[in-house]
C-alpha cells in the first residue's frame, strides 16, 4: 500500500509541482515497510527494546560524567597554573603543562583523553614529575572514581 502511494507521487510529480525535497521524504516512507519487515527478527526488537530502557540511563550517567570532567579539568587548571607562571621553572615544562592544562579547554581536553581515550598516564606522569607529586592525589580519585567505573 505505501509503495503504491509513493509510485503515484513519483508518477504525479510534474503535475502536482512537488519539490524534490518532498519527494524525498515520500520515498522515505519505504522505511516503514522495513520496519514490519523486522517484526519477523524477534531479536533485532528486543534488542532495540533494551537500547530504549537503558537510554535515559546513559543519558544521565554522561551527563554527571561530563560534570566531573569540567570540575576536575577546573581544579587541575587552577593549580596547575601557579607552575605556568612561576619563572623559576623550565621553559619546556612550563610550555608542555599550558599546552595541556593552561585553559579551561585544553584542560577539559586533557580530561577527556584520561576519561576517554585511556591515555592517563601520559597526560599525569609528567605532571607528577615536573611539578608536584601532590598531583597523584587528584589523578587517583578521578581515575578511580570515574574511569575505572565506566
Amino acid at each position: 500500500c505505501i509503495d503504491l502511494v509513493v509510485i503515484v507521487v513519483n508518477m504525479q510529480a510534474h503535475t502536482l509541482m512537488i519539490g524534490k525535497h518532498v519527494m524525498r521524504a515520500i520515498n522515505s516512507l519505504r522505511l516503514i515497510r522495513l520496519l514490519k519487515a523486522l517484526q519477523w527478527f524477534s531479536g533485532v526488537h528486543l534488542l532495540l527494546r533494551a537500547c530504549q530502557s537503558f537510554a535515559t540511563s546513559l543519558f544521565w550517567s554522561m551527563v554527571l560524567l561530563t560534570i566531573f570532567m569540567i570540575t576536575g579539568s577546573l581544579v587541575a587548571g587552577n593549580l596547575l597554573s601557579v607552575f605556568i607562571l612561576d619563572d623559576l621553572q623550565l621553559l619546556e615544562d612550563r610550555v608542555w603543562v599550558w599546552k595541556h592544562y593552561g585553559t579551561a579547554y585544553r584542560s577539559l581536553y586533557s580530561f577527556y583523553e584520561i576519561t576517554f581515550a585511556g591515555s592517563w598516564p601520559a597526560q599525569t606522569r609528567p605532571v607528577l614529575e615536573k611539578v608536584s607529586q601532590f598531583f597523584s592525589v587528584i589523578w587517583v580519585c578521578y581515575i578511580t572514581k570515574c574511569c575505572l567505573r565506566t
